[in-house]
């Protein structure tokens, strides 16, 4: 049995009870600070914060989540679920979602929640409940509102999917390019022209049919300096056929050194177009072909006269004109043209025609016709049809009915000469007969008798150039004898301009086959072309105003020729022209002066005979035409 404690033991228990009063007393200090501390951080946390009983009353809010919400802690303590910020639409979730978070230990969940006011507004809550001893004491729920992050999070899936619409309603085929030139990434478009399983294959591989990459390439020049490259290829198509391809390629992803990482490769089809294009060519050039074949020039002029279009026929003659205005670059002037179709086409709407001698010298027929080009503008067409050889042909031809005309008076009057002047003759040869030979009478009769030999010639050398030999056979003349009748034709103008000709053909020469008539045009034309040619160069008398004419036999390819020379020491030919002065209505000299058909015919004319008509010249210092005619041999009949 137990005794009575001792003094010593009494005041070693109240000794040890007052130790453990003191910790106590400390323990709840320490308690009432944490107490305090806890609800400090509560009260100020910037998180919404709430805490609920087991049986879902709310125990405590937070003054955060009174802002948030807008319900103040007064209208929420001791209330129950479904709780006031619970949406309407989803209450059996939300309550759903609550249930699990009382039941786990830690709970993370979005949730959509609306304000007192009823906007809406999205939170992520972290929920967890508290125990003491295993039983479980209250539920607490921290949250973190996230509507911002949603509305973003909303619009970058709209974004996306706007952009997924984009590219599967792009015609254009898009692939996505690694560094080791393997397809990471294709559209719709381009699964459908070169297979569904691409990821992961080498491009150029599947695209052109290559073992590496083709040049240019525009996604290995991207990966190389990091830019935007673009060009035209060739590509082959998953059945084989070819296809032509506008490829545009652009980095759209960097490694962290800046190096490019993926390259986006977009890719038109360009096929029909390009067929389009050639086909338009094609047509165009048949066109341009047309025109050209039919000698015409086109151009297109707009409201203010400048040249938007020119076929080759006009740039080779003027060069190249777009951008300059019709006036200048086809007529040589500075201002628009009198009568200008241009102008009235694009006035009136309707077509126009005028007649022009354009800055290359030659006349065009225009005709302008009005359209409306794709800018809404209304141009013209101008066709410019060279009438030149036209208009020199009707000239040409009136000139010979005049001279046809004047050939026929010249006959008449040739022949009404003819009869006094051989009176006259046969009374000078009377008087010659009469008085002696060493008389004043005498010499005078034999001038008298000499002139009239002299207007006798002339007069036979007008008949017989003014006959019409066309319908007459080729026959033998001596050329001695052609060249004097022409020479006389022209012996009073020659003298006028002081020219010095000299003559060197043998009367014994063989004869040629020709007509007289087209020879004696022929010597007449060349020696009208001298004579201008010396006149030009030699305006007055001078020792170098010569004409020098010779005439020689000689064998070509066994053949007898004859070979008549014209040599002047006048102005001369330039080089680049030497090749034009046969062609028809080509002509140095200024309008009005020469038709440019003198030597295009004579060319024919020698060329009819079976002989050839050559020109040699040096321009300042001599011309040289050189004819050669076959020569009827001295042995035959």
């Amino acid at each position: 049995m137990t005794g009575k404690p001792t003094y010593e033991e009494l005041e070693r228990r109240i000794k040890e009870l007052e130790k453990k009063a003191v910790k106590n007393n400390e323990v709840i200090e320490f308690l009432q600070e944490s107490k305090e501390f806890n609800v400090s951080l509560l009260k100020n946390s910037p998180y919404p914060i709430i805490v609920i009983n087991q049986d879902t009353s709310i125990r405590y809010v937070n003054p955060a989540l009174e802002k948030l919400t807008g319900f103040s802690s007064t209208e929420l303590i001791d209330t129950k679920a479904p709780y006031p910020w619970w949406t309407e639409e989803t209450p059996q979730k939300t309550a759903s979602d609550f249930t699990i978070a009382m039941r786990s230990r830690t709970q993370m969940r979005e949730e959509l929640f609306q304000k007192k006011n009823g906007e809406r507004f999205w939170v992520e809550t972290t929920s967890f409940h508290v125990k003491n001893n295993g039983e479980f004491m209250f539920y607490i729920s921290n949250w973190v509102e996230i509507t911002e992050r949603k509305h973003a999070e909303k619009a970058l899936l709209e974004s996306e999917e706007k952009l997924a619409g984009i590219i599967a309603s792009l015609p254009d085929h898009m692939s996505m390019i690694d560094e080791q030139y393997n397809i990471v990434w294709t559209n719709d478009v381009t699964k459908s022209l070169f297979g569904p399983d691409l990821v992961g294959q080498n491009y150029y591989r599947v695209y052109h049919g290559h073992e590496k990459p083709c040049e240019p390439c525009v996604v290995r020049r991207s990966f190389e300096d990091g830019k935007i490259h673009d060009h035209q290829t060739e590509v082959i198509g998953a059945d084989g056929i070819k296809m032509v391809f506008w490829c545009t390629a652009n980095v759209v992803t960097w490694h962290a050194d800046g190096r490019p990482k993926i390259v986006l490769e977009v890719s038109r089809n360009i096929t029909n177009q390009e067929r389009a294009k050639e086909i338009l060519q094609s047509e165009r050039d048949k066109f341009q072909g047309v025109l050209n074949a039919l000698g015409e020039g086109m151009y297109i002029v707009n409201q203010d006269f400048i040249v938007e279009y020119q076929n080759d026929l006009l740039k080779d003659r003027f060069g190249n004109t777009i951008g300059k205005k019709c006036h200048a670059a086809y007529m040589g002037s500075d201002k628009p043209c009198e009568k200008c179709p241009t102008l009235r086409t694009i006035k009136t709407g309707k077509i126009h025609h005028a007649e022009f001698v354009a800055a290359d010298g030659r006349r065009y027929e225009i005709s302008s016709s009005p359209f409306t080009d794709k800018d809404g503008n209304i141009k013209a067409i101008e066709l410019a049809k060279d009438v030149t050889q036209k208009k020199a042909l009707a000239a040409e031809a009136m000139r010979a009915g005049h001279l046809a005309s004047i050939g026929e008076l010249a006959a008449g009057v040739a022949h009404e000469i003819n009869n006094p002047t051989h009176a006259i003759i046969n009374l000078a040869q009377i008087l010659l007969n009469e008085f002696d030979q060493k008389s004043q009478e005498y010499d005078i009769a034999g001038r008298i008798s000499k002139e009239g030999d002299r207007i006798a010639d002339i007069v036979g050398s007008l008949v017989s150039f003014a006959r019409d030999d066309r319908k007459e056979e080729k026959s033998p003349i001596n050329l001695y004898e052609i060249m004097s009748d022409t020479l006389a034709l022209t012996q009073a103008q020659i003298r006028r301009d002081g020219i010095d000709v000299k003559v060197d053909i043998s009367p014994g020469l063989s004869k040629i086959i020709a007509h007289p008539q087209q020879i004696q045009q022929v010597f007449l034309n060349i020696i009208n072309n001298a004579r201008y040619a010396l006149n030009q160069k030699y305006p007055e008398t001078h020792e170098d105003k010569i004409l020098e004419i010779l005439g020689e036999e000689l064998n070509i390819d066994t053949r007898s020729y004859m070979r008549i020379t014209f040599l002047d020491r006048g102005i001369g030919i330039p080089a680049n022209e030497i090749e034009d002065v046969v062609n028809p209505f080509y002509s140095s000299k200024p309008n009005g002066i020469g038709t440019g058909l003198g030597l295009s015919i004579s060319h024919g004319i020698i060329g009819d005979h079976g002989g050839k008509l050559s020109i040699e010249s040096i321009e300042g210092e001599f011309t040289k035409v050189t004819i050669d005619l076959p020569a009827r041999g001295k042995d035959e009949s």
